[in-house]
């Protein structure tokens, strides 16, 4: 029998006089129990338990109960987790860059890298939850960001996510309009971070044109 690690199939040789294949299955040093049985000389274990140690074992199967063979060697790989698919949105209020992804089974935390502009990645966080904002980033630079599930067990880490950037811009000033002592409009604004200058543009009225 032979197990590639990678996508989980197991192969072995065709026995004469053989029926069916019986597939067994030990997860994480447990006792094997009955996973399948086939007609192949091959087979996929689509559902194997991600983050665990799955050994597996196959026996042929003759017409007969008395003609069944012994169990193969036992073979055995640690499943990795599933890669985070990660989306990168920007808060409009702030300009920073908002992280997402989905539950990973098997996962207890998640590792975040970002690399700035033509730099290297670098970690800047490991969690336990779904989302991240990062703070504290400079206007105009690129952030680049992967991101990996991780597991108690070193080998069952997944790879590092498709790498997602962000070019950080200006947040959105918030306006307060008034009119002062002598009744004309007066506007305020709280400092953005980043900003050099501010643009103001006015209609003359709710549909006119802004210039």
């Amino acid at each position: 029998m032979r197990l590639n690690e990678d996508t989980l199939v197991l192969t072995w040789n065709k026995i004469s006089g053989a029926k069916k294949y019986e597939i067994h299955r030990s997860v994480n040093g447990g006792a094997f129990k009955k996973l399948t049985t086939v007609t192949k000389t091959t087979y996929t274990d689509t559902k194997a338990t991600e983050g665990a140690l799955c050994v597996y074992k196959v026996k042929a199967l003759g017409s007969k109960s008395s003609y069944n063979g012994n169990f193969s060697e036992e073979l055995g790989c640690y499943v990795t987790c599933a890669v985070p698919a990660v989306t990168v949105k920007a808060d409009t209020a702030t300009g920073k860059p908002s992280l997402s992804w989905k539950k990973i089974t098997g996962a207890t935390g998640y590792e975040i890298q970002c690399k700035v502009n033509d730099g290297e990645f670098e970690t800047i966080q490991t969690l336990t939850a779904l989302t991240y904002t990062h703070e504290d980033l400079t206007v105009g630079n690129t952030y680049t960001y992967r991101v990996s599930a991780i597991s108690s067990n070193a080998d069952t880490s997944s790879v590092y996510s498709a790498e997602k950037a962000a070019t950080i811009k200006c947040g959105k000033p918030v306006l307060t309009a008034s009119n002062d002592a002598a009744g004309k409009p007066m506007l305020t604004w709280n400092t953005v971070e980043g900003a050099a200058t501010y643009e103001i543009q006015m209609a003359t009225s709710s549909k006119g044109k802004y210039q």
